[in-house]
């Protein structure tokens, strides 16, 4: 994944999002059909990097459904696995994706989702004492 971020920061999005749709593939390959779910970090992280290409490139609706895939797979992750350390990942889905509401002009789904994440990161500054 490194050379995916390399080749995005080198600003060749089209060759990143290309290396990211591979990436994707196999992951989700992993995860899904081989039941690889100590992968679906790994995967949802994918989902995201892609999304923010997305973005950069004009592709907002792309970008929002690549960030509903990472939410759902890491909330699924969080629920049902007990992942709990996936908890920052979330919000930061969230978030990434309230950017991308605000950019399409709805609003009330960017203040929800800025909600969501506030409602994960709030109880880990307060009951755990985390500042990062």
């Amino acid at each position: 994944m490194s050379k995916t971020l390399l080749v995005s920061e080198l600003g060749d999005n089209h060759a990143a999002g290309a290396l990211y749709d591979r990436a994707i593939k196999i992951r989700e390959l992993l995860v899904h059909q081989e039941g690889r779910l100590d992968l679906g970090g790994d995967l949802a992280t994918v989902y995201m990097n892609k999304a923010a290409v997305e973005n950069d490139l004009g592709n907002k609706w792309a970008a929002a459904e690549l960030y509903d895939r990472a939410i759902e797979l890491v909330g699924r992750l969080i629920d049902q696995e007990r992942r709990q350390e996936f908890a920052e990942l979330l919000a930061k889905l969230y978030m990434n994706k309230a950017v991308v509401m605000q950019d399409l002009g709805d609003f009330p789904a960017a203040i929800e989702l800025h909600s969501q994440a506030i409602g994960i990161l709030d109880p880990l500054v307060h009951q755990e004492g985390r500042q990062e």
